[in-house]
């Protein structure tokens, strides 16, 4: 039986640990949230660096993330929040620049549009793409052991088709080479993403580093309603008493009925029993800051095929601080890269991305930073129902949920769910 009076504790401050506060409270609760860190985000979060935060990850995603996108504005951070609702793509390969581009608002057509818009393709390649993905949205029946790349070479999908488009599309949304993702993972996202959505669709990103967009808003919505927010505050273990669980805090102890850990496989584990002998897939990110003394490239976001870059975003539209123009490389499902050292990463990224943009002799970087994620993505495939069984324990994440790959939107996802279904 439903009980409001009773105090909820959430241990984790990211995405998904926001989003069961913010549901919790929506249904009568009283929470308290604790963040080992002094900024919220977790994964997705920011870290300050001397006058300056950025971001763990670059984080761009499509408006079809409806659940985070409305968790934003439950917390007042939407305004923070650019939602582009034309696709624009700029890809660029070999020096030269090509368009994923529609302007027609119309799903499919806009859709359809993009691919026979892209030139980078032949005429030819690009309609097998949009057969391709008529077909993704159909399927129903299919080998779950069966890789995305097997199934995409399987139906007509070449190496120029893969490497021009769709890993650009799938690796960053995935964090993971096409050959590693389930084809249940590009099945559920791309309904997700796309099939589902039937809207226009754009780029989204932040407008500031995402901890600063969370950190106020969020602590005034827990204030607002009688809740409680502890940063700084590392939980390192859990007891249960006769009625209550007892956290055992850095600081403290705290006492509550009921607790939902909201934090990576690793930390879940450690505070609360999960399986025997658990397996844990982890893929690394990496981002390279450099801050060029002279504006660099005019575009918000390229994105590169037969190159070492991915990635590339400005922020000259956006932020100008002292150092001068920045710009990020964002680098998914890194392998090896994750263990080499900032300097020989910086050294040789500054000379692929001067020989990519062109970028002469005489614009000097004032300043560069690597900042790496190495379980920034983690995957568990044959991870049951977690919260099956669970009476006073739970746990949220968008690694509970098997049939998703890791992304913002499953992470609310997973907690919109655990409310739904043992809090109303």
């Amino acid at each position: 039986m439903k009980n409001i009076n009773e105090k909820i504790s959430i241990i984790g401050g990211g995405i998904s640990g926001i989003a069961a506060a913010v549901y919790l409270i929506e249904n009568g609760y009283k929470v308290e949230l604790f963040e080992s860190k002094k900024n919220l985000g977790g994964r997705a979060g920011s870290i300050q660096n001397s006058k300056n935060s950025v971001d763990i990850g670059h984080h761009i995603f499509l408006p079809s993330y409806k659940n985070f996108i409305d968790l934003l504005k439950k917390i007042n951070s939407q305004e923070d929040l650019n939602i582009e609702k034309k696709l624009n793509i700029v890809v660029q390969d070999h020096s030269k620049k090509y368009h994923i581009k529609s302007n027609v608002p119309i799903y499919p057509l806009n859709l359809i549009l993009s691919v026979l818009n892209y030139k980078n393709l032949k005429i030819f390649e690009r309609v097998k793409i949009i057969f391709t993905l008529f077909k993704l949205s159909k399927l129903k029946n299919y080998n779950p052991k069966i890789s995305f790349k097997s199934w995409l070479e399987k139906n007509g999908q070449n190496e120029e088709m893969i490497n021009k488009f769709w890993e650009i599309i799938c690796v960053p949304a995935f964090n993971s080479k096409l050959n590693k993702i389930p084809l249940i993972h590009a099945v559920n996202l791309f309904k997700i993403m796309i099939f589902n959505y039937k809207k226009p669709i754009g780029i989204c990103y932040f407008k500031k580093p995402f901890s600063e967009i969370i950190n106020e808003n969020f602590s005034n919505y827990m204030k607002s309603n009688n809740s409680k927010l502890f940063l700084g505050e590392k939980i390192k273990n859990i007891k249960c008493s006769k009625n209550n669980y007892v956290l055992e805090g850095k600081k403290r102890n705290y006492k509550s009925a009921k607790v939902i850990i909201a934090t990576n496989i690793t930390n879940a584990n450690s505070l609360g029993y999960i399986e025997k002998n658990i397996c844990i897939d982890s893929n690394g990110i990496i981002n390279i800051y450099f801050w060029f003394d002279k504006k660099i490239m005019n575009e918000e976001f390229i994105s590169f095929s037969n190159s070492k870059l991915e990635w590339v975003f400005s922020d000259n539209k956006i932020q100008k601080d002292n150092h001068g123009f920045k710009i990020v490389i964002s680098l998914s499902a890194v392998g090896d890269l994750i263990k080499s050292t900032n300097e020989k990463i910086i050294i040789e990224y500054e000379k692929i991305i001067r020989k990519e943009l062109k970028i002469p002799k005489n614009v000097k970087i004032t300043k560069s930073l690597v900042i790496r994620s190495p379980k920034a993505t983690q995957t568990k495939s044959t991870l049951s129902n977690i919260n099956k069984n669970n009476k006073n324990m739970f746990f949220v994440g968008d690694w509970t949920i098997p049939e998703l790959p890791n992304t913002m939107e499953t992470a609310v996802l997973s907690s919109k769910t655990l409310i739904d279904s043992k809090f109303k």
